[in-house]
């Protein structure tokens, strides 16, 4: 766009899992609860147990989705104004979540394998304070008051509600998140263009209102946006 500012740019994005998923779930039987996993004894054998219960897990957590948006230089409307994105602040951080294919015992086919660690909201909650810091800088604590709304990934419940207690942020400001996740779950990288048509096509803005956005996950990673509305 800079070197074309007439020009008219459609970017794509989108988060299918079902799937990789599918293929993990695929003949597993007599999933252990949770508590009971905790109490095996063997390594191996918790270790097998606990695989097959997260593969479970995935399997309804993820879900798929694809969004699309048009972006031009000039116009009315949402402005980005900046963008800031950390990774692996420290050299291990990615072992909390991560996906790798295995090998299989047949010739060309491999398998898939994902980790989640339980410990991922609370590293998202540190990962989401050092990006918002680096977007908003000095003005961070003025900016989040006033911000108008906020675009938060749909990783769960769990995760917008602490989000929301850590940042502050008021229930309304969050309803999208909300809604989006009660509707079609967790969309991975697609949620946040989901959110945005929700918040653009069903409130009013003014003038200089500023949406933010926040999104972290595997890699691992944290990325923010500050959108500005012009007129």
């Amino acid at each position: 766009l800079a070197a074309h500012p007439e020009d008219f740019v459609l970017l794509c994005i989108s988060g299918v899992n079902s799937y990789w998923f599918y293929n993990q779930v695929r003949g597993i039987k007599d999933v252990m609860e949770i508590s009971r996993i905790d109490l095996i004894k063997d390594k191996d054998k918790r270790r097998m147990e606990l695989r097959k219960w997260i593969a479970i897990m995935e399997f309804f957590l993820f879900g798929d989705g694809a969004a699309g948006v048009i972006v031009a230089k000039n116009g009315d409307g949402l402005s980005v104004n900046k963008i800031v994105e950390v990774t692996n602040l420290k050299r291990k951080d990615y072992l909390a979540g991560y996906a790798r294919l295995t090998a299989l015992n047949e010739p060309f086919k491999f398998g898939f394998y994902s980790h989640l660690d339980k410990k991922i909201p609370k590293l998202g909650v540190k990962y989401s304070s050092v990006v918002v810091k680096k977007l908003l800088g000095k003005n961070a604590e003025n900016t989040v008051k006033a911000a108008k709304k906020w675009a938060v990934h749909t990783g769960s419940e769990k995760i917008l509600n602490i989000i929301a207690e850590h940042h502050q942020i008021q229930r309304e400001k969050l309803r999208e998140s909300h809604e989006v996740l009660k509707e079609y779950g967790n969309l991975a990288g697609a949620s946040l263009p989901f959110i945005l048509e929700k918040i653009v096509s069903g409130n009013k803005f003014s003038n200089g209102d500023i949406i933010l956005t926040l999104g972290y996950g595997w890699g691992f990673s944290a990325s923010a946006c500050l959108l500005e509305y012009k007129k």
